[in-house]
């Protein structure tokens, strides 16, 4: 088991990050940042999340759009998906990347302690979105969004 798997000390490519895949799978804290992960790459990494021993996983500077955060939300909901924290730093997601993230923790109470939105301008609707959601009694999700 690997505590840290930070990409950029191996192959920064798409190519390099699915071959790496059991590696992230096996890893405590996954670094994937500032890669331009396609949706392939979101796929796969959210299927992995319900077999893995992920707990962080990094994707600061990655421009996922919408579609890869509804990915990602997927693998997240899974009942098998220890992740516990999960930063999207500098990303501009939408209304409709928000309103994907807010099944998240519903689906998934017990494991999700933090979703850090820094930097990603939001925007006043988006934090409604998310708050609404957080607000569920059996949810311990801390929104971080500056």
């Amino acid at each position: 088991m690997l505590d840290i798997f930070d990409l950029r000390k191996y192959s920064g490519s798409e190519e390099g990050l699915l071959r790496l895949l059991p590696v992230v799978k096996t890893s405590r804290v996954v670094l994937l940042m500032g890669y331009n992960l396609t949706e392939k790459c979101c796929e796969a990494l959210a299927s992995s999340l319900s077999s893995s021993q992920l707990r962080t996983l990094n994707l600061n500077d990655n421009d996922l759009q919408d579609s890869g955060v509804k990915l990602l939300s997927g693998g997240l909901r899974s009942p098998h998906c220890k992740l516990e924290v999960l930063i999207l730093l500098l990303y501009g997601i939408t209304e409709e990347g928000c309103a994907s993230l807010t099944l998240v923790p519903s689906s998934n109470p017990s494991h999700l302690r933090e979703l850090n939105l820094d930097y990603s301008h939001i925007g006043d609707s988006g934090v409604k979105i998310l708050s609404a959601a957080l607000e569920h009694p059996d949810c311990n999700v801390k929104l971080r969004c500056l």
